[in-house]
């Protein structure tokens, strides 16, 4: 595998993310690197975006359902499920996302993620 190749990226990036290794998260994002998110409509920076996901594995355990990804070029579009569970108390959610990754020299520059807005209560809801 080409670790250049960003179906090998993405596969490391939400491995990376399932084992709570912010770290490698961290190595697999450019310098400046973009978050956005349709539920808020708010771009993160890289180490806003490592806040958030260290927020959420330290928290709960997440694991990822690739239902499509579509590679063409440096762009990719994915759809996935992920699903939560609270440590300690058990409490579950899931939701569906559809992602558009831009994936340059094997770093994610850019992540434009779309969910649905309920779907983001419900998973908030858990952490209350």
């Amino acid at each position: 595998m080409n670790p250049a190749d960003p179906d090998f990226v993405l596969n490391a990036f939400f491995a990376a993310i399932e084992n709570a290794d912010v770290e490698a998260v961290a190595a697999l994002y450019a310098d400046d690197a973009k978050i956005w998110h349709s539920n808020d409509n708010i771009t993160q920076n890289k180490n806003e975006n490592l806040k958030t996901l260290s927020f959420l594995t330290k928290r709960a355990t997440l694991h990822y359902t690739i239902l499509e990804r579509v590679i063409c070029g440096d762009s990719v579009a994915q759809r996935h499920r992920c699903d939560i569970v609270v440590r300690g108390s058990g409490a579950q959610a899931a939701s569906q996302a559809a992602i558009f990754f831009t994936i340059r020299n094997g770093l994610v520059h850019r992540i434009d993620e779309y969910i649905d807005t309920d779907a983001v209560r419900a998973l908030a809801a858990l952490f209350q």
